[in-house]
């Protein structure tokens, strides 16, 4: 799992060694979920089978110039 922050965008990925996800099966309500969730406020979401097996899902949200961060919030 991995986080990564830059002013304009955060973004999420998250990797597995499993065996990745099948062709020939439909993605289920959680994957659609989290497509919908991201695109919906403007992100992007990639969920795909990794090189040598596995599944990748990156999420990045767009984070508004307006808000505020951490540090200020905190």
């Amino acid at each position: 799992m991995r986080l990564t922050y830059r002013p304009d965008q955060l973004t999420l990925s998250v990797e597995d060694d499993g065996r990745g996800f099948p062709d020939d099966v439909p993605r289920g309500n959680g994957l659609l979920g989290i497509t919908e969730r991201v695109t919906a406020v403007g992100g992007t979401a990639t969920l795909r089978n990794g090189p040598e097996g596995g599944a990748h899902v990156e999420a990045t949200l767009p984070i508004p110039p307006d808000s505020p961060t951490t540090s200020e919030a905190g």
